[in-house]
């Protein structure tokens, strides 16, 4: 739930700001249609740690036996 405005911040604007400013999303597609890409997301899915710390562990991996 959003907090209440006190004064003049807006904490709505500074987030969207934040978000702006520090993160960046990188996007990647997978086909419901084919049977190779749904293995992948029912994989995905069932990882502890979410989709983003799955991805982040394995290019970290990734980066370390280089």
């Amino acid at each position: 739930m959003p907090r209440k405005k006190s004064g003049s911040f807006d904490q709505g604007k500074y987030i969207v700001g934040y978000i702006h400013d520090h993160i960046k999303h990188i996007k990647v597609s997978l086909n419901k249609t084919k049977p190779d890409d749904m293995q992948m997301i029912a994989w995905i899915a069932q990882q502890p740690e979410g989709a983003s710390g799955y991805i982040k562990r394995l290019i970290r991996e990734d980066m370390n036996r280089k």
